[in-house]
């Protein structure tokens, strides 16, 4: 008998879709962190750390796009994050917290908040979501060598 909210398979396919998705920004997250880390470091070699605010137009208004896509990618991620924590009844890692408040609310990006961020949200992907996951496959897995499963 389903569910007002469908089977028992279909909850199991939206949810791993739904981690599937979170996987997903958290990796768009890093490969934005890498390029405007990149981008940052490119510019103080040319201008030297004090003096970024000396680029060009044309290099502040691709840093600008940088920091905007960055921080995109950031409350993407975030968003389902707290969506995964109501979920599995969890409260909220307080330096991830933290960090997503000024990346959010500060206009120029710290790359060290950046970092850290990205650090924290892997963290609870690893340890919350993947290690469930993996012992999950785990006994799938064994169960298919064990001839259980056909």
């Amino acid at each position: 008998m389903a569910s007002r909210i469908g089977t028992v398979d279909e909850r199991k396919t939206t949810g791993a879709s739904y981690i599937v998705s979170f996987y997903q920004d958290i990796d768009y997250t890093v490969a934005q962190a890498v390029t405007y880390n990149n981008l940052m470091l490119e510019l103080e070699a040319k201008y030297g750390e004090e003096n970024v605010n000396k680029c060009s137009e044309m290099e502040k208004e691709k840093l600008k796009e940088n920091m905007q896509l960055l921080r995109y990618h950031v409350q993407r991620a975030y968003i389902k994050y707290i969506s995964i924590l109501s979920v599995i009844k969890k409260e909220p890692n307080e330096i991830l917290e933290s960090k997503y408040l000024k990346i959010k609310k500060n206009f120029v990006i710290d790359r060290d908040d950046v970092d850290s961020y990205i650090i924290q949200i892997n963290k609870f992907l690893v340890t919350e979501i993947m290690g469930e996951l993996l012992e999950t496959s785990q006994s799938l897995v064994g169960a298919l060598y064990d001839g259980e499963l056909k």
